[in-house]
């Protein structure tokens, strides 16, 4: 009975966090910032008149397209929620969720500890732009609908950052490649094997 009440505890300590977490999605400042339906309208006429054909870089980075790649006006709200540990220290085994489920397209993931806890990124050495676009692909969300802040940590690694003014810095940092999709034992490993257990 002790243990019932404990898990229900948890478990509405755990939905409270995730609710705080999606209203401060929606408040000006956040590092991911979702654009309202005038703003991208505004944003796209903007952007139409700075050139009429297509760039280099807006093509499409893959040229297969998977059934679960569905695009949408609202980022993906479970993805929303694993971005948390991106901006947070976090456990291990959250970190190690994330990462596994960014590893479906991405072949190098920014992992990093602070103290005892952990944090992860995307990551790419473009810079911010190329960053925004895998950003948006994580979350399932058209690119035009999202802003995101980042840093550049080295040269070459450009992470997601809450503040790039103020940014909380790393006992130890690395960039893991992994060979493709992955399950969270195995990114928790690599992490582990990579940056320590942070005891």
């Amino acid at each position: 009975m002790d243990n019932t009440i404990k898990d229900a505890k948890v478990k509405d300590e755990v939905t409270q966090a995730r609710e705080k977490f999606l209203d401060d999605m929606q408040k000006p400042g956040f590092p991911i910032n979702i654009q309202g339906r005038k703003a991208l309208e505004q944003r796209r006429q903007n952007e139409g008149s700075w050139a009429s054909k297509p760039k280099e870089q807006d093509k499409p980075m893959k040229a297969e397209t998977h059934m679960t790649d569905v695009v949408t006006d609202r980022p993906d709200e479970k993805r929303l929620v694993l971005l948390r540990s991106i901006f947070e220290p976090s456990t291990l085994d959250e970190v190690a969720e994330a990462v596994a489920v960014a590893t479906e397209h991405e072949s190098h993931i920014y992992v990093e500890r602070v103290a005892a806890k952990y944090r992860w990124s995307l990551t790419h050495s473009g810079g911010g732009y190329p960053l925004l676009r895998i950003t948006a692909r994580f979350l399932h969300v058209d690119k035009t609908r999202i802003m995101v802040g980042c840093r550049e940590v080295d040269d070459g690694v450009c992470i997601l950052c809450r503040d790039i003014n103020e940014p909380l810095l790393a006992d130890r940092w690395a960039v893991i490649e992994f060979d493709g999709p992955t399950s969270p034992e195995v990114a928790r490993e690599h992490i582990i094997n990579v940056l320590g257990d942070g005891s």
